[in-house]
């Protein structure tokens, strides 16, 4: 049977072969000039059938292998566009808004709402979380007891998803009003999976919720630095957890499984488990002194993280919440400036935040986690859009193909 379906197949394949267009044709449909097709042929990255000793512009090209070759380059070649952030110029832009501005007057539900829809919200809470919807989650999260935080978080994402029948819509409104429920619920079901009563993380603004559901003491000053990190922790571009979550939003995942890809990425110790590494040091008995610490210099921004600053002057002043590795935490970003080293990135000031608020270790990167949300979702509102896919391709360096 399969013997005879092959002269089918092949018969099939030389009809298309016989659709050839000549050089000019063919450097139309490429979109090129007649000498960067011929370019393509002497490289080898395409085939020109040669009839009677003609020369280039005699060769004919086979229609087919020229849509190939158009697909190869359209992936190769592609690069992500997108309008949520900036860091160019040495500051980090929220669709045009500077972020440490917005940091300062802006919750983070109106910052959410720029990064998702391109206007500042107007400051409406968001929905209020009951406590069956993430009852499951919290079970199956409990059943990890004592892994890191951020597995906790993944585990709850996977689970809560379950429990939202409507998370396959992917339209933007559908998206956004999803992303709510998402991280809302995210917050309070963290908070349940570490004993503290859901009440005060499940309703008011999500500073508050955040703050109660990490074991912080929610307050006006604490509220407000709490709100400033989450603010500058929400968008960075394409980074690495971004562009996991946008390669799981072009294959059109639902919201849950974008966030999910973007925490499982975030929580590698090269990205935002570099802030567990940095908050451990900190609160060491005593802090190694490395030429150039964890978490100072970034390669974005050669003049300094432009988010450190004010999360740093925020800690500083909570004087009420002065402790030993917030001192020493200090006192290295004084020595590396007096010394002319690296400026401390984001991963510095999220960990001087934490000390700030008495949280416990390993919950700066939640608190990273949570705010970062907010970009995930936008990104992927933007990548739903436009309906492709991303497939970078691999340039192969291994060995070539044995003979015999």
């Amino acid at each position: 049977m399969l013997a005879a379906m092959l002269p089918r197949a092949r018969r099939k394949r030389d009809k298309r072969d016989e659709r050839l267009l000549t050089s000019r044709q063919a450097a139309e449909r490429l979109g090129v000039k007649l000498e960067t097709l011929y370019a393509y042929v002497a490289r080898g990255l395409l085939r020109g059938v040669t009839k009677n000793g003609a020369g280039p512009q005699g060769r004919r090209y086979a229609e087919h292998e020229l849509e190939g070759f158009l697909s190869r380059r359209r992936w190769s070649r592609r690069v992500v566009t997108s309008a949520v952030s900036s860091t160019d110029g040495g500051r980090l832009l929220y669709r045009g808004h500077d972020a440490v501005a917005l940091a300062e007057r802006a919750s983070f539900e109106q910052v959410a709402s720029l990064l998702w829809t391109g206007e500042v919200g107007r400051g409406e809470e968001w929905p209020e979380v009951a406590e069956e919807p993430i009852e499951a989650a919290v079970r199956a999260a409990k059943t990890v007891r004592g892994a890191p935080p951020l597995v906790a978080v993944q585990i709850l994402v996977a689970a809560l998803a379950v429990a939202d029948e409507t998370r396959t819509a992917i339209d933007a409104q559908s998206v956004r009003t999803t992303a709510t429920r998402l991280i809302t619920r995210l917050v309070a079901a963290f908070a349940a999976v570490r004993g503290t009563p859901i009440a005060a993380s499940a309703r008011g603004p999500m500073a508050a919720r955040v703050l109660s559901a990490l074991g912080g003491r929610p307050g006006t000053a604490s509220n407000r630095i709490t709100g400033r990190a989450l603010v500058l922790s929400a968008e960075h571009e394409l980074n690495a957890s971004t562009f996991a979550a946008r390669v799981a939003a072009s294959t059109e995942a639902d919201p849950y499984a974008v966030v999910g890809a973007g925490v499982a990425t975030l929580s590698g110790p090269k990205h935002g488990g570099m802030t567990d590494r940095v908050d451990a040091i900190f609160r060491a008995p005593s802090s190694p002194e490395e030429e150039v610490p964890l978490g100072f210099g970034h390669p974005l921004y050669p003049d300094g993280d432009p988010r450190a600053p004010p999360l740093l002057a925020a800690a500083r002043g909570a004087v009420e919440r002065r402790s030993r590795a917030l001192e020493a935490l200090c006192a290295r970003v004084d020595a590396m400036a007096a010394r002319g080293r690296p400026a401390p990135t984001i991963d510095v000031g999220l960990v001087a935040t934490s000390l700030a608020l008495g949280l416990e270790p390993g919950l700066a990167s939640v608190l990273f986690a949570f705010g970062r949300t907010a970009g995930w979702v936008a990104h992927a509102i933007e990548q739903y859009g436009t309906g492709e896919l991303i497939r970078p391709r691999a340039r192969y360096v291994g060995p070539a193909l044995e003979e015999g």
